[in-house]
C-alpha cells in the first residue's frame, strides 16, 4: 500500500504531489500502526480458514481415495485405513497414498489421516506404488483411477 493510498484512508488526503514529501503527523502514524496490526491480524485469521479448509478438503480427499480403492481391489474401507501389512492391504493403501499425494497434499497431512503414521511410512508407500506401477499395468490403471476421482 503507498503512502498516499494510506492518507487516503486515513482522511489525510494531500492538496499536492508536494505533499506526500511531509512527515507524517503522529495521528497518521498510528493510523499506520493501528492498520498494520489489523492486517497482520486478518492476515493471521485467513491462514487459519485456508488451514482449516485444506484440512476439509484432505478428509473428503481421503474418504474419495478409499472409497474408490475398495471398489476397484475389492477390500473393505476400513482396512485400507487399518493398520493391517498383508499385500492385499498394502497395495491399495500404497494405492491411496500416491493419488493423495499427486493431489497436492503433504507426506505428514497424510500419515495423520491414517492412524497417526509417521510420514516416512507414506513417503516408503508411495515410492512402492511407483514400484508396482512400472511392473504392473492393471494396478497403475487402478491408481490412476483413483487419483482422478479426486482430483
Amino acid at each position: 500500500m503507498t503512502l498516499l493510498e494510506i492518507q487516503e484512508k486515513a482522511g489525510h488526503l494531500p492538496d499536492d504531489a508536494n505533499a506526500l514529501l511531509v512527515i507524517p503527523s503522529s495521528a497518521l502514524v498510528a493510523e499506520i500502526e493501528r492498520r498494520r496490526v489489523e492486517f497482520t491480524k486478518e492476515l493471521a485469521l485467513l491462514n487459519r480458514r485456508r488451514k482449516s479448509t485444506d484440512c476439509s478438503r484432505l478428509a473428503e480427499d481421503v474418504t474419495t481415495a478409499i472409497r474408490k480403492a475398495s471398489e476397484l481391489f475389492k477390500v473393505k474401507q476400513r482396512d485400507i485405513h487399518g493398520m493391517t501389512r498383508t499385500v492385499e492391504l498394502t497395495r491399495p493403501r500404497f494405492a491411496v497414498w500416491h493419488a493423495l499425494r499427486a493431489n497436492g497434499h503433504s507426506l505428514e497431512s497424510i500419515a495423520e489421516s491414517f492412524s497417526g503414521r509417521e510420514h516416512g511410512s507414506v513417503m516408503n508407500g508411495v515410492a512402492r506404488c511407483v514400484e508396482f506401477m512400472a511392473q504392473d499395468n492393471d494396478y497403475r490403471a487402478q491408481v490412476e483411477e483413483i487419483t482422478l476421482s479426486i482430483a
